[in-house]
């Protein structure tokens, strides 16, 4: 027996997708750590005589690709939770 107030409010595929975007949401914080070396690595290389690895520039854009592609699937998502809570709290207009 559960608490009051546990079940999601939205069942099935809506909360699995939310469960999974919310992980999703760590891996871009994990993204974002990756992108940031590799911008520093070619920060310093450029300030060194030794050449930087062609891969860390590829590394540096499919890292924030993939980290704002998730940031914006969990923005849209809330914002279509927020959607739902809103139309699914109106009460019809009462006609006399």
């Amino acid at each position: 027996a559960g608490r009051v107030g546990s079940e999601p409010r939205f069942p099935g595929a809506f909360a699995r997708l939310g469960g999974a975007l919310a992980w999703g949401q760590w891996l871009a914080a994990g993204l974002d750590a990756l992108e940031n070396i590799a911008l520093l690595v070619l920060l310093l290389a450029a300030s060194s005589a030794v050449a930087p690895a062609s891969s860390w520039p590829e590394i540096a854009f499919w890292s924030a690709s993939i980290k704002f592609g998730l940031i914006l699937a969990g923005l849209l998502y809330a914002l279509a939770g927020v959607a739902a809570r809103l139309f699914a709290n109106r009460q019809p207009a009462a006609t006399s």
